[in-house]
């Protein structure tokens, strides 16, 4: 998810729940469960005595955020405006306060300030998102094998068989600004900076500067087109805390985000592939591989970017060696169609699926038939 550059008060004071007490160093973590929901890890949150809720753990969020329709039906005290950027949307947003939350039954925080979001924000089954703090307060770790979330407040755990990153845990201004967790990866033999962010939907992106940098944004090579100017490219390699990925899917951005801190993000699909720590009095990360493979990351298959113009679709980029190319479209063709939103969809289809199209162009309108299959 995009970075949201407003502190949170989760994490800022974590306080342990329990009978045990505060463990120590030698008497190990205290642990909680995660789970890996659809493209989220998420841990159970209780919030106030009302139940018990599914929120994603979003590292590269710097706000936690809650459903505004479940704040509203479980009597959440208004906690005023805020002008943030939440999903691409910025401007004012409502915040809900819970007074007293228990994280994987091991954290407890009282007074949480939440972003509200609309249903389709978080997904199916999730209903709000944990910030970065929660990894970022005392020394912790997301164990992907085990699916537990570990907690030492008061020592550090045996790093044996983990990596220490070329990274940092950033906080520009303690109190108001989020922490932010980069690390150094490189891709097609270049080094670069990334942002780690499980709430990430995508296995790699780069911002704009960063993919005409490394030749990746070019009408010469395979693309596939996506709303926004976006495209996914395949690269030929991707390099991360001492393992090498190949042929993996990348997302590249038309603008730039977070430049300021790094050239792109790695998000849950790969960083799933890694367990890993953070330790915010070293300001560093630490990973090791788990067993875990990438995640699935698709890419339409027609190779056709369109917007909804009327009763017709323009045609807004038209994807290097796509069907959608072998069929002779191009863009700024008009896609004639009664049922655009239909159409939109069969070219979103599975492979071996055929499309017909009426294509309206000056020189004259002409059929095309495009056959959905994988190019990149």
């Amino acid at each position: 998810m995009y970075r949201r550059r407003f502190c949170s008060s989760l994490g800022a004071a974590l306080a342990l729940s329990g009978s045990p007490g505060i463990a120590d160093a030698d008497d190990g973590p205290m642990v909680g469960p995660i789970h890996l929901v659809g493209n989220r890890v998420a841990m159970p949150v209780r919030v106030n005595q009302a139940g018990t809720f599914l929120f994603a753990i979003d590292t590269g969020g710097a706000i936690s955020l809650i459903r505004e329709d479940l704040a509203r039906t479980l009597s959440l005290p208004y906690g005023g405006s805020l002008n943030v950027g939440v999903a691409g949307h910025d401007g004012p947003h409502e915040t809900f306060v819970i007074e007293d939350a228990t994280l994987a039954g091991i954290v407890r925080q009282q007074n949480v300030r939440l972003v509200g979001v609309g249903p389709t924000v978080l997904g199916d089954q999730i209903a709000g998102a944990l910030a970065s703090g929660i990894l970022t307060t005392v020394f912790s770790e997301l164990n992907f094998d085990t699916l537990q979330w570990r907690v030492w407040p008061n020592g550090r755990p045996n790093l044996a068989g983990f990596t220490r990153l070329d990274s940092e845990i950033t906080r520009s201004e303690p109190g108001r600004w989020s922490p932010a967790l980069t690390a150094a990866g490189t891709v097609n033999g270049t080094r670069l900076r990334f942002l780690l962010d499980t709430g990430g939907l995508s296995l790699v992106r780069l911002n704009h500067r960063a993919a005409r940098d490394l030749g990746l944004w070019s009408n010469d090579h395979p693309f596939a087109p996506l709303p926004n100017g976006r495209r996914i490219v395949r690269l030929k390699t991707m390099a991360f805390a001492g393992y090498v990925f190949d042929g993996l899917l990348a997302l590249l951005l038309s603008d730039n985000r977070e430049d300021d801190i790094s050239d792109g993000l790695i998000g849950l699909p790969l960083l799933r592939c890694f367990n890993l720590a953070c330790d915010p009095a070293g300001h560093v990360i630490w990973a090791r591989r788990s067993g875990l493979s990438p995640a699935p990351f698709t890419y339409p298959l027609s190779g056709l970017a369109a917007t909804q113009a009327g009763g017709a679709l323009r045609v807004t980029a038209v994807g290097k060696g796509s069907p959608g190319e072998q069929a002779g479209i191009r863009p700024d063709d008009t896609i004639l169609s009664q049922a655009p939103q239909a159409t939109l969809q069969a070219l979103g289809g599975p492979p071996g699926s055929a499309v017909s199209l009426t294509i309206s162009r000056p020189s004259g309108p002409f059929s095309a038939t495009v056959t959905l299959r994988p190019y990149l």
